[in-house]
C-alpha cells in the first residue's frame, strides 16, 4: 500500500510540474472584458457590425468574383472569433459602424465629427534615406525627398522640413535618387532591400521620429464600447499573428493584382512544370533536412511564386532550365539571361586561421582566396590582383581547404558560415577577421529566348518590388509570442483532467496484483485448449505487461503497427507480416518479474539493477516457450535488445545472426522510447528521435532498416501521435 501511494503522489507531482510547463509556454491571449463591454456583446451578438475600408489596394479589396482580401478582413475575422460578434464589410455604405484606415487623413473628420479613433496598430517602420549623413531635420530642410503616395501623413507632417517628390511606383524612387534628382527618400526598411541602389550611390539611414509608421486604425461611430473592443483587440495581436497576416496578404495581392495577358495565362496552363536550376544550395537558404524534405528561405520563396504562378518549379538534367537562381550578374551564364531584380542581398565576410584583423581587401595581396563558384569571384580578381583565386562547390569543402592550409582566407555569406561553424564542432580555429564593404546580391535570371516567361516574371517581379508591406524573407519574421498572464480557466480545467486521471489511476493500482495472479494462472491452459485462442493469450499478455506501466498499453499497440509497416517494406510473406504483427507486443513481456523498485525507478539504474533488468529477457523467453506460440515470438523475445554491432545483450549476437525480426522489434521499440515522456525525462520530437536512430545506424540498427523507418517516417510520426 505505502507503494502505490508513493507511485499516486509522484504522478501527482509530474502532473502538476507539467501544468505548469504548460502554463507558462502555450498560454494564448485572453482578453479582460467589463461588465459593460460583456453586455454589449452579449445584446449584439445577432447583428450586423458594418466596416468599410477606406483604402481600395492591398490592405483591402475585392477580386473579380466578389471575394474580399486584404489584412483589414484577417484583422476583423480575429476580433469576430475573439469577441464571437459579426463584423461585415461593406462598400459605399454612407455612416457604417466602422472605418478600416491606414493614415488619419484617409478620412474627411469634418464630415464624420461623430466618430472616435481606436488606437493604432504598427504595420511596419519607415525610414528618411539619403545621400550624405543627417543629424537632424535641419539636414534635410528643403531637400527634395522622395515619397511613395500612399503616405500622405508623412507629407503633411513632414512637409514644412521637406520638399516631397510623390512617386506612384517605389522603383521610380531608385531612379530619381541615382540620377541625383532627389537628396533622399523614406521607405520602410525592409523594402529598402529589394530596391537595388547601385554600388556607386552611398545610402544613409536616419530614423527621425517614431512618427514614420505604417499603421492600422479604426474610426468608431458614437461607441465607447465598441472602441474599447477594438483597442483591446489590436493590442492582443502578437508579432508572430500579424506577421502571418501580413505575408499571407502580400502573396495573395501579388497573386490578385499580376495583370498577366491571356497569352500568358494559356502559357502557364501548358507548362505546369517549369525546368530551374538553383546555383547555390546552402544553409540557410536552401538545403534538404535528413527526412530528405526540402527546407529553407530560398525554398520558401520559390514555393510563393509557384503559388502564384500555379505551377510547379523542377530541377531536371534532361531539360534546359528556364528560371536561374543565384544569378550573379558575372556569370558566364548571365549573358544569356534576363535579369530580375535581386530576391536576395549579402556581405561577404572573410575568414582566416590567423586571428589578425583585415581591413581592407589590399591586405590579401599575394594570398590564397577561396571562393564560391559563381559568387564573387570576379570582383575579388579585380580587387586582389596578385592573389590566387580558387573555386570551390561547397563551404564545406572550401572550410577543409582553409583547415588543410590548401588557402590562406576564405570569402563567404556570413549567414552561410555561421550555419557551417554552428553545424561542425572540427571547425575551432577558424576567425572571422574582417568584412568586405560591397553588397553583393543574388538575381532570379530567365532564359531570353522565352519571351513569354520573360514577361511573366517582369510583371511578377515589379508586383514584389512595389508591395510596401515588408516582403517574406529572413529578417521579417518575429517569431517572439506575447506571454499573457490569464491563467484560471486553464488552471481549472487541466485540474479536473488531473483528477480524472488519479482516479484511474489509483483503480489500476488496487487491481493490479490479483489481475496478473489471475491471468498468468490462466495462460497456460487457454493454450492447450485450444489453438484458436492464440490470440487471446497475446492480449492477455499484452494486459499483463501493460498493468505493470500506465504507458506500455500504448507502447505495445504503437509498437505493433510500427513492425506491421517495416515488415511490409521487407517482404510479401503474409505469415510473417501477421506473426510480427501478433508476437512484437510481447517483447518485454519479462519484465513482469522485475521487481517494480527497478522498473519503476525515476533516476539511473545502478550496475547491479541494469543486470537484474537485463533478466527481463531471458525470463520471458521462458514464459513464452512453455507455451509453444512460434519461433518468431521466441526470437523477439530472447533477441530484441542485441546490437547490429554486437555490443548488444544477451548473447552478443551481431549483423544478420540476429533474427530479423528481433532487428525490427529492436529499431520500433527504441523508436517510441525516446518518443515517449517518463517520469524521468521529456519524450523527444519526431525529428530529433530521427536523427537518434539515423545516427545508431550500422551500429546499434540494421542499416536498411534505418533507411526503411527513413521512407515511412511519416506513418510512424501519424501511428505515435494518433495512439498515444
Amino acid at each position: 500500500m505505502y507503494k502505490n501511494t508513493k507511485i499516486i503522489v509522484t504522478t501527482t507531482v509530474i502532473i502538476l510540474l507539467s501544468t505548469l510547463v504548460f502554463l507558462f509556454f502555450n498560454s494564448k491571449t485572453e482578453i479582460y472584458l467589463t461588465k459593460e463591454e460583456k453586455q454589449w456583446i452579449q445584446e449584439h451578438k445577432d447583428k450586423e457590425i458594418v466596416a468599410e475600408s477606406v483604402p481600395k489596394n492591398r490592405i483591402y479589396y475585392t477580386n473579380k468574383n466578389g471575394k474580399t482580401f486584404g489584412v483589414f478582413k484577417d484583422v476583423q475575422e480575429y476580433i469576430n472569433q475573439l469577441y464571437d460578434i459579426n463584423i461585415v464589410m461593406k462598400d459605399n455604405v454612407k455612416e457604417p459602424d466602422i472605418f478600416w484606415s491606414v493614415e488619419t487623413d484617409d478620412i474627411n473628420l469634418n464630415n464624420y465629427k461623430n466618430y472616435i479613433k481606436t488606437k493604432q496598430y504598427d504595420l511596419d517602420t519607415l525610414k528618411i534615406y539619403t545621400s550624405k549623413e543627417i543629424n537632424s531635420l535641419d539636414d534635410v530642410k528643403n531637400k527634395k525627398i522622395a515619397v511613395h503616395k500612399s503616405f500622405n501623413k508623412t507629407q503633411e507632417t513632414y512637409g514644412k522640413y521637406m520638399n516631397f517628390i510623390e512617386v506612384d511606383d517605389i522603383n521610380d524612387i531608385k531612379k530619381l535618387y541615382e540620377n541625383g534628382e532627389v537628396f533622399g527618400f523614406i521607405l520602410s526598411s525592409s523594402a529598402l532591400k529589394y530596391l537595388d541602389i547601385s554600388q556607386n550611390k552611398a545610402v544613409y539611414s536616419k530614423d527621425i521620429s517614431k512618427e514614420l509608421k505604417l499603421q492600422i486604425l479604426a474610426y468608431i461611430k458614437e461607441d465607447e464600447i465598441l472602441k474599447g473592443l477594438i483597442d483591446k483587440a489590436l493590442s492582443s495581436i502578437n508579432l508572430r499573428k500579424m506577421n502571418e497576416i501580413k505575408t499571407k496578404n502580400q502573396i495573395e495581392y501579388i497573386k490578385y493584382n499580376l495583370g498577366l495577358s491571356e497569352e500568358e495565362k494559356q502559357w502557364l496552363q501548358k507548362h505546369k512544370e517549369i525546368p530551374i536550376k538553383i546555383n547555390h544550395k546552402f544553409k540557410p537558404y536552401y538545403y534538404k533536412n535528413m527526412l530528405n524534405k526540402k527546407i529553407g528561405i530560398l525554398n520558401r520563396y520559390i514555393l510563393e511564386l509557384e503559388y502564384i504562378l500555379g505551377v510547379r518549379f523542377i530541377e531536371s538534367k534532361n531539360q534546359e532550365p528556364q528560371l536561374y537562381f543565384g544569378v550573379n550578374k558575372s556569370d558566364k551564364e548571365a549573358s544569356n539571361l534576363e535579369i530580375m531584380k535581386p530576391y536576395n542581398s549579402y556581405k561577404l565576410c572573410i575568414f582566416s586561421k590567423r586571428e589578425i584583423v583585415i581591413d581592407n581587401l589590399n591586405q590579401l595581396e599575394g594570398y590564397k582566396i577561396g571562393v564560391i563558384e559563381n559568387s564573387a569571384e570576379k570582383y575579388i580578381k579585380s580587387k586582389v590582383l596578385s592573389s590566387k583565386v580558387k573555386k570551390y562547390n561547397s563551404y564545406d569543402e572550401m572550410v577543409t581547404a582553409l583547415e588543410n592550409n590548401k588557402i590562406d582566407y576564405l570569402l563567404g555569406d556570413s549567414t552561410i558560415m555561421q550555419y557551417c561553424i554552428k553545424e561542425n564542432d572540427s571547425i575551432k580555429k577558424i576567425f572571422d577577421v574582417g568584412v568586405v564593404d560591397e553588397i553583393f546580391y543574388e538575381y532570379i535570371g530567365v532564359n531570353k529566348d522565352n519571351k513569354i516567361l520573360v514577361n511573366i516574371m517582369k510583371k511578377l517581379d515589379n508586383n514584389i518590388n512595389t508591395d510596401v508591406l515588408p516582403k517574406h524573407n529572413k529578417n521579417n519574421v518575429n517569431n517572439i509570442d506575447d506571454f499573457d498572464y490569464s491563467f484560471i480557466m486553464k488552471i481549472v480545467h487541466i485540474f479536473l483532467f488531473m483528477i480524472i486521471i488519479s482516479s484511474i489511476y489509483i483503480i489500476i493500482l488496487r487491481k493490479e496484483i490479483k489481475s496478473k495472479l489471475e491471468l498468468q494462472k490462466n495462460l497456460k491452459k487457454a493454450v492447450s485448449e485450444n489453438k484458436q485462442l492464440v490470440m487471446s493469450l497475446v492480449e492477455t499478455l499484452e494486459d499483463v505487461n501493460s498493468l505493470n506501466d500506465s504507458d506500455t498499453g500504448s507502447h505495445i499497440h504503437r509498437i505493433s503497427k510500427y513492425c506491421e509497416i517495416i515488415a511490409k517494406r521487407i517482404t510479401d510473406d503474409e505469415h510473417f507480416i501477421r506473426e510480427i504483427t501478433y508476437f512484437s507486443s510481447l517483447h518485454d513481456i519479462g519484465k513482469v518479474a522485475i521487481p517494480d523498485s527497478i522498473l519503476k525507478k525515476p533516476g539511473k539504474l545502478t550496475d547491479e539493477e541494469m543486470e537484474i533488468m537485463k533478466t527481463h529477457v531471458t525470463k520471458g523467453y521462458e514464459i513464452i516457450k512453455k507455451n509453444n506460440l512460434s519461433d518468431i515470438a521466441n526470437n523477439i523475445i530472447l533477441y530484441h535488445h542485441e546490437r547490429y554491432d554486437g555490443r548488444g545483450y544477451v548473447k552478443g549476437l551481431k549483423g544478420k545472426d540476429i533474427p530479423i525480426e528481433a532487428r525490427i522489434v529492436a529499431i520500433a521499440d527504441v523508436y517510441d522510447a525516446l518518443r515517449m515522456d517518463r517520469c524521468y525525462k521529456k519524450g523527444f520530437s519526431h525529428l530529433k528521435a530521427m536523427e537518434v536512430i539515423i545516427s545508431e545506424k550500422g551500429n546499434h540498427f540494421d542499416p536498411k532498416l534505418v533507411d526503411i523507418l527513413v521512407d515511412v517516417n511519416e506513418e510512424i510520426d501519424k501511428i505515435f501521435s494518433e495512439n498515444n
